[in-house]
Formats: structure tokens, C-alpha cells, sequence
């Protein structure tokens, strides 16, 4: 079965790969963005990230922060990541995407 070029994926490394482009993402990102591919279009509760942090979630402040870095990074191979007022966030994929 072929792989989708156009569908994103987390390897091994932490590395975030989305047809021939990649960008290498930092441990605390990499489980953000594992949490949020495994839910790809779906919402995922800010309670949920508790499993990111394994020694305790930081404050909102510095999840936001992380957050706002993260979107920035992974924004050139064409994947977003949304807030959804009161209820979390949830990662989209802009399609079409010809990398």
C-alpha cells in the first residue's frame, strides 16, 4: 500500500515529515503533535496535553507560548493548528498541498 505524500507523519527521530519536506521538532513538540495527528480533524481537550508533560503541566501561559511556536514552525509544510473556543484544539491539514 502506497504512502500519502500529502498526510503527515511523526518518525522515530521527532521528526515531522509532510511530502518531501520535514522539519525536526523538539521532544515537548513532537508529543504535541503526536497527541494531534493520532486526532487529525478532531478536538483535543487542553486536559489531555497532561500526557506531554510528564513532571506536570506547566502553567496556560507557557502552553500557549509553546503553542504559538509550534504553529509557526510547522505552518510551511501546510498544517495548522486550531483553537476551538472553550472546548481545545484540534490540528488540520490544508489541502490541496503540493510540497
Amino acid at each position: 500500500m502506497a504512502v500519502d505524500a500529502t498526510v503527515p507523519a511523526l518518525d522515530e527521530c521527532d521528526i515531522l515529515r509532510r511530502g518531501g519536506h520535514w522539519i525536526a521538532l523538539a521532544p515537548v513538540e513532537a508529543r504535541i503533535v503526536d497527541l494531534l495527528l493520532a486526532r487529525a480533524e478532531r478536538v483535543v481537550r487542553r486536559s489531555e496535553f497532561r500526557v506531554v508533560w510528564p513532571a506536570g503541566m506547566p502553567t496556560t501561559r507557557a502552553v500557549d507560548a509553546r503553542l504559538t511556536r509550534l504553529r509557526k514552525r510547522i505552518a510551511p509544510l501546510g498544517i495548522e493548528i486550531r483553537s476551538v473556543r472553550g472546548r481545545g484544539l484540534m490540528m488540520s491539514v490544508v489541502h490541496p498541498w503540493d510540497g
